[in-house]
């Protein structure tokens, strides 16, 4: 599925922290009467009509503004005052700035700043930099905003003026927030917050008043941050900060777009009604106060959320009240917006007509305006528009616009999103090898973003997030399809982090894996044009001159660039790359999966390991192996739906989780899962007499233990022990425990009464049972010297402070994890929880603990139906041990649904006394076979519900 329509509106409203206009400007309540002579009457009538002009200003009459300043204006210039000349010129330039008319906007502040040099007023000096640099922010072009507020930065530091150095510290974070570093962004809006605290410490009256919006206006800016990290609760924390001090000083502007901005936020949650509740309440604010402005912006937020319900024709009414505010104020950015939102609308509603009309108005807009977002938007979404029409040269052509616009501003979420799009229409006009480039190029550039801890934006974020993991499924499909599997394998390896990323709303998971790799015939696609996008901007500038210039330069490049394409088509298709010399595969085999292998062979007792990826696609099925040495193959098993595969394993899951179910019934499900992963492998299994299967599973197969799939006479475990892993980078095999288990030690937290929770009567016997109490000499019962933690000391201040020098981490309590929400994913301490933003945290606690053993209730699974399609199924399970393998813990075991309290006790006693046996042979993953083979061959636990659901994640050795 490609991405959804991309809209560039902005959601919550940027708090400006260094306002254009530098004057307070008083209400007049009678017209300007002309009638002075003298040179000093002639300037108090100038200053009368540069504050009318404020007061219209505010009233968003702008183009009254306009007029009042420009007769302020003409005045300052009759009379030789050039301070007062300069004053309007800034003004006007904020005029200009609110009816979306950037060149003119900038045009007035650079004779602004001419006249500030010529009477060296380094005041307004600094006043037209940092204006500049707000201009150049709103239009895109976030190099120059940089270069213009830092230049004003220096001279507010120079004259030690604490409010205005605060207001560019606000302003520099905003140009970060749009870059989408969002680092940068925190770090200088709470460098902005610091210093207007201490102000508002000292200030008094009317400063006061100035000091405490430039504190709310810092709350709202890091809330709308925390809102692009989807931190919802911070974000909502800081916009009720900002709101409270607005009520408080009366702000009541400020207080419309914090009741805006709270919307949002219930928007992007899907908690629609409220969202209407508080976008009503700031729409009623600006009604009240004649913002004309805000009331359009309120009617877009509304608009918004009536597209997302499907109610199109109410949305419609909202965008045009919007658009018809937007002509009468002449506000030309919000008359680009209520097009663009009406285009999508119409495109909802299957208008085509109309929603060409509008798109095609808004790109006219943004283009006229400068406004490079926008019109990089309007691109994105004509491709889309033209893509679902089926012309898809027309398409891919805006889509290289929207790539274009997107580079120049540095945009490098657009710039993903459209070279996945590109790479999809080159897929559907059978150019799989030119896809490939371009889907390479998206997942790297996605990559670069996690690496540099940036996000997605707000209007992004949905799209972006379904986008992107079906970019790397393609991708890896691509390449398997052309027998290209050891880049495939690279690409399923970042899929299964990118994955718990976005479950866990975690920026910087992977900064030590490399990006995704490139043939040298693709580089030197890539590097003839130094990069597609300059092919892109070359076809642009000559589209732009008609071609008179760079006509015969664009048919050279075209000529190049299909020539380096077919050359590389042709190494792929017709040679048998692997073997041709157009990359040696030593380069890009992965080592680390090839230490898995060896680490197994090395240990088990009998070596021949297999390590295996599934690819679940929509409409097939991928197996791709690996043994010792070189990855063997890929198999396709086709017409093996997504959804056949989810339902099959729902209704396996059913089975195993009743241990009353009809055994025949269970088997017959699990044979069906055997016959698509398991049976297309038998004879790589045969021919390297393979005894340890290593498993990197993918969406709905990771809510069934792979031991359990059944061949029609015996399951898998009693042929194969069965390890898990989330890929092989995350996964370390260089140590093993101990094998004198004198040398073990433990610590064991839980709890038969936790609070809120159903007993479990056998933990405690658990516990006791393997532990040995290291600081009681009376307690001669335990398998492991350690510490145990029971009820009431079963806290997590007590588990982190027992780790330090502990082998073993045995838990014994409930757990839930929840699929698509990490927050709600959690253990179950006394009075408290575990969840995966603690275990993040406590990362570095986890140093010494090898095995991290997850004794509790649906440890690892949701009660998400799987069957899903706007999910991605299994991220949990996943999610929650990466952060023990993060933090150092080589393997975990976790259970998969609700265990037997009892049945559980006595599996994990039996584990352990495996483990333990001295002199250690035994590997924890045959360990745990042993251990489910006594229990299958138990007339009373033989049910697979009883010995199949813990899974070993990791290191198995």
């Amino acid at each position: 599925m490609k991405s959804k329509t991309v809209i560039f509106l902005t959601v919550a409203v940027l708090a400006a922290t260094s306002p254009l206009l530098f004057l307070e400007l008083p209400i007049l309540r009678n017209k300007v009467q002309v009638l002075a002579q003298t040179k000093e009457d002639r300037k108090a009538e100038a200053e009368a009509l540069n504050a009318q002009g404020g007061q219209q200003f505010y009233r968003s009459q702008y183009r009254e503004a306009l007029e009042s300043w420009e007769q302020a204006l003409s005045i300052y210039q009759e009379i030789g005052d050039q301070q007062g000349e300069a004053k309007a010129y800034g003004n006007l330039s904020a005029a200009y700035l609110s009816l979306g008319d950037y060149e003119k906007a900038i045009f007035y502040l650079e004779k602004q700043l001419t006249i500030a040099n010529q009477i060296n007023d380094s005041q307004g000096q600094g006043d037209a930099y940092g204006n500049l640099g707000i201009v150049y922010r709103r239009r895109g072009d976030y190099e120059k905003a940089i270069y213009y507020l830092e230049k004003q930065l220096a001279i507010a530091t120079q004259s030690n003026d604490k409010q205005k150095v605060a207001n560019i510290y606000g302003n520099l974070g905003l140009v970060y927030y749009n870059l989408g570093n969002y680092e940068k962004a925190i770090l200088f809006q709470e460098k902005s917050l610091a210093i207007k605290e201490e102000i508002v410490k000292f200030a008094e009256g009317d400063s006061l008043r100035v000091a405490r919006q430039g504190e709310a206006n810092s709350y709202n800016n890091l809330g709308l941050i925390y809102e692009k990290l989807t931190e919802y609760e911070k974000a909502i924390s800081y916009y009720e900060k900002s709101l409270a001090i607005k009520q408080e000083i009366g702000d009541r502007n400020g207080e419309s777009s914090s009741y805006y901005n709270i919307g949002s936020i219930y928007e992007n949650l899907g908690d629609y009604n409220k969202a209407i509740v508080y976008y009503k309440q700031s729409l009623a604010i600006n009604i009240e106060t004649d913002d004309r402005n805000g009331e359009a912006h309120s009617y877009l937020g509304l608009g918004s959320v009536y597209r997302i319900l499907g109610e199109y024709e109410t949305a419609i009414s909202y965008y045009e009240k919007t658009l018809k505010i937007a002509i009468e104020i002449g506000d030309r950015k919000r008359q680009a917006d209520a097009y663009h939102n009406l285009a999508n609308v119409y495109h909802n509603l299957g208008n085509d007509e109309k929603a060409i009309s509008y798109y095609e108005q808004s790109l006219a807009m943004y283009q006229e305006m400068g406004d490079i977002q926008g019109e990089a938007s309007s691109y994105h979404n004509l491709g889309n528009f033209y893509d679902q029409l089926g012309e898809y040269k027309t398409a891919i052509s805006y889509y290289e616009k929207s790539l274009t616009m997107a580079t120049k501003i540095g945009d490098r979420e657009v710039q993903g999103i459209s070279l996945s799009n590109i790479g999809f229409l080159l897929e559907k006009q059978n150019k799989p090898e030119a896809a490939i480039i371009f889907f390479k190029q998206s997942v790297n550039i996605r990559e670069g973003i996690r690496r540099d801890i940036q996000g997605l934006s707000t209007e992004l974020q949905q799209s972006y997030t379904n986008t992107i993991a079906n970019t790397y499924r393609r991708l890896a499909d691509l390449l398997l399809s052309q027998d290209r599997i050891l880049e495939a394998q690279q690409v399923l390896e970042l899929l299964k982090i990118q994955e718990v990323q976005e479950f866990t709303q975690n920026s910087n998971l992977r900064s030590h894996m490399s990006d995704v790799i490139l043939l040298p015939q693709e580089k030197i696609i890539i590097e003839k044009y130094n990069s597609l996008v300059a092919f892109s901007q070359k076809i642009e500038q000559c589209e732009e001159s008609e071609c008179t210039i760079l006509e015969d330069e664009l048919y050279q490049l075209t000529d190049e660039y299909n020539q380096a394409l077919d050359q590389l088509v042709t190494a792929i298709r017709q040679r048998k790359y692997l073997d041709d010399g157009i990359f040696d595969p030593r380069d890009f085999y992965d080592e680390k999966t090839e230490d898995i292998i060896k680490a197994s062979d090395n240990y088990n007792q009998k070596p021949g390991t297999m390590v295996v990826y599934p690819l679940v696609l929509d409409d097939k099925l991928r197996l791709l192996i690996a043994v010792k040495g070189q990855i063997v193959s890929h198999k396709e098993i086709a017409n093996v739906t997504r959804t056949e595969l989810n339902n099959t394993v729902l209704e396996l899951r059913n089975l195993l989780d009743n241990p009353n179910s009809d055994i025949t019934q269970l088997q017959t499900k699990s044979k069906q899962l055997y016959n698509w992963l398991i049976k297309p492998l038998e004879t790589d299994l045969n021919a390297g007499n393979i005894q340890h299967l290593v498993f990197a599973l993918d969406r709905a197969t990771r809510y069934i233990p792979m031991q359990v799939l059944y061949d029609g006479d015996s399951y898998l475990i009693e042929k194969y022990t069965v390890t898990n892993i989330i890929n092989a980078e995350s996964t370390d095999t260089r140590d093993r425990l101990p094998n004198n288990s004198d040398d073990i030690k433990i610590v064991a937290g839980g709890g038969s009464k936790l609070p809120g929770h159903d007993p479990l009567p056998h933990v405690e016997e658990e516990i006791d049972i393997i532990v040995k109490e290291e600081n009681n000499p009376n307690d001669q019962q335990g398998i492991y010297n350690g510490i145990s933690l029971i009820n009431e000391k079963f806290n997590f201040k007590n588990l982190i402070n027992e780790l330090k020098g502990k082998n073993i981490l045995h838990i014994a309590t409930h757990g839930i994890f929840k699929p698509g929400n990490f927050k709600q994913s959690y253990l179950v301490l006394h009075k408290d929880r575990l969840d995966i933003r603690k275990l993040k945290n406590a990362e570095r606690n986890f140093k010494d603990i090898h095995l991290a053993v997850l004794s509790a209730c649906e440890t690892a699974l949701g009660d998400q139906v799987i069957n899903d399609p706007n999910q991605e199924e299994g991220i949990e399970i996943n999610s929650l041990s990466y952060h023990f393998l993060e933090g150092g813990v080589e393997s975990v075991m976790a259970s998969l649904w609700k265990v037997d309290d009892k049945s559980t006790s006595q599996l994990m006693q039996q584990f352990y006394e495996k483990l333990s046996q001295s002199n250690q042979t035994l590997t924890k993953a045959e360990a745990l076979k042993q251990v489910q083979l006594s229990f299958l061959n138990h007339s009373d636990l033989k049910h697979p519900h009883y010995w199949s659901p813990f899974i070993l994640i990791g290191n198995g050795i």
